[in-house]
């Protein structure tokens, strides 16, 4: 060829240290999987990070992470359906950024609120298709982490509903779980072994509840904003 051509002859180095990975597949610095949700500062351990390490959960270098320490986005691993839930709600603008919070003209109380609803309602779909291990290695999958997780935020719309300054928080409220359901689906992974794999029986119609009690408080939150401010 001629000399403009690019040979390779080799390379040097590792993989994931020398191209931008994961924090917790870093070669350079140890990573422990933990339970943890906070870093320490000036801790060694996760809270560490060499040039080319990136957060799980942003998608950004670790070192312009905002959440690096005080949301403990050093201690993120695929492995843990709580930082994938997370890294899903950052990374889908219309979850982490809804339009109808941004309408709402919502304070960061009632922001915080609502994505909490939402990260929980994500949470909980991973927690279902993830499963729990069993006898056998057979994973069960149970649609009772998604069911649970809506009836809590249908707990927090009751409570809001009957407060004064109620409506704007309902409506924050609803949009957060009803999201991190539209955006799931209650159908069991297509390539997942029968054998090892065990789905509960009547999740369909567990699923359709959801949606119809969610339909009912849309209704009712929108007929209580209209006649009153939000």
């Amino acid at each position: 060829g001629g000399e403009d051509d690019l040979i390779v002859t080799g390379q040097s180095g590792t993989f994931s240290a020398d191209l931008p990975h994961p924090r917790a597949h870093c070669q350079a610095k140890p990573f422990q999987v933990t339970r943890e949700r906070v870093g320490v500062e000036g801790g060694h351990g996760n809270e560490a990070f060499c040039d080319n390490c990136f957060c799980f959960v942003c998608d950004t270098r670790a070192s312009e992470c905002q959440g690096w320490l005080h949301v403990g986005h050093c201690h993120a691993n695929e492995s843990d359906p709580f930082w994938k839930a997370l890294r899903q709600f950052t990374r889908t603008d219309m979850l982490s950024n809804s339009p109808l919070l941004q309408a709402l003209g919502c304070d960061e109380q009632v922001q915080t609120e609502a994505h909490t609803s939402c990260v929980n309602g994500l949470l909980a779909f991973h927690c279902y298709r993830s499963g729990d291990l069993g006898q056998g290695g057979v994973y069960t999958h149970s649609f009772q982490h998604v069911t649970d997780a809506a009836s809590a935020s249908m707990k927090a719309i009751i409570g809001h509903l009957s407060d004064p300054r109620g409506p704007r928080t309902t409506l924050a409220v609803l949009d957060g779980i009803t999201s991190a359901v539209v955006v799931n689906t209650w159908r069991p992974g297509a390539s997942q072994d029968p054998k090892k794999h065990k789905w509960g029986a009547g999740t369909y119609n567990s699923y359709a509840a959801i949606i119809e009690q969610l339909e009912k408080y849309w209704v009712l939150a929108i007929v209580r904003t209209s006649t009153r401010s939000v």
